[in-house]
């Protein structure tokens, strides 16, 4: 990975880190915490994304899907 894409990653990790540490202050299923994991679901994309794009192998795992994710935690 080169270094540009190395401090994307790093800098989307910390802001991960940051949103959920922000979220685990809010009341599970409130306004609060529904936004937050929003950005959380957008964050992690970033960082599928920016791996998936990495020389090294990432593994198989599969894409994430937000809605998907929003209706289990909804249901």
């Amino acid at each position: 990975m080169d270094r540009s894409k190395t401090e994307r990653l790093i800098a989307l990790l910390r802001a991960q880190r940051g949103e959920a540490a922000r979220r685990s202050g809010e009341v599970r299923g409130s306004r609060g915490w529904t936004d937050s994991s929003d950005r959380l679901d957008t964050l992690n994309q970033a960082i599928m994304r920016v791996g998936a794009t990495a020389s090294e192998p990432w593994g198989d795992e599969p894409e994430p899907d937000p809605e998907a994710e929003r209706a289990e935690r909804a249901g």
